[in-house]
């Protein structure tokens, strides 16, 4: 028997008014894991990559679907260092929060870059998502988007 490792993502977005700080909505949606996220974690666990090197969060309007190949958004255009992150048993959290006047407008693709600057489409693209219907954000909104990464234990033959 073959043990082997699953990595999955997901995003979980939630809008607050930035006035009073009351949650207006969240969402959640599955993400794809990148070859180029995949060899990155690896990097962490063996030292090759610093674990407290920069992460990035970037926001673009690009419209092609997730390939496991991607290395950058199709058209980035706002970046944002990561506010928290840390691990709970099997699950890495990522949290970065964008503030009122902040990325505001119409976003189609999101990515998370390991190892990365305030350089667009700079570091290890970690994971890419396009959600349906994209994520839109108002000047007089917060924005919380927690990148979630599960690694599970399976078998195989």
């Amino acid at each position: 028997m073959i043990d082997t490792v699953k990595v999955t993502g997901e995003w979980v977005f939630t809008w607050a008014d930035a006035a009073t700080g009351e949650t207006i909505k969240t969402q959640t949606h599955k993400n794809l894991v990148t070859d180029t996220g995949l060899s990155a974690i690896a990097g962490v666990f063996v030292g090759a990559i610093p674990a407290d090197s920069a992460v990035h969060l970037a926001m673009g309007t690009g419209t092609q679907s997730p390939s496991k190949n991607d290395t950058a958004l199709n058209t980035e255009g706002f970046r944002r260092v990561v506010s928290t992150r840390r691990h709970q048993n099997n699950v890495i959290y990522l949290r970065f929060f964008i503030l009122s006047g902040q990325a505001v407008g119409a976003w189609s693709e999101l990515g998370v870059f390991l190892q990365s600057t305030e350089i667009p489409n700079s570091g290890l693209l970690l994971n890419r998502i396009t959600p349906p219907g994209g994520i839109n954000k108002a000047p007089n909104q917060a924005l919380t988007a927690e990148v979630r990464i599960m690694l599970t234990a399976g078998s195989g033959v």
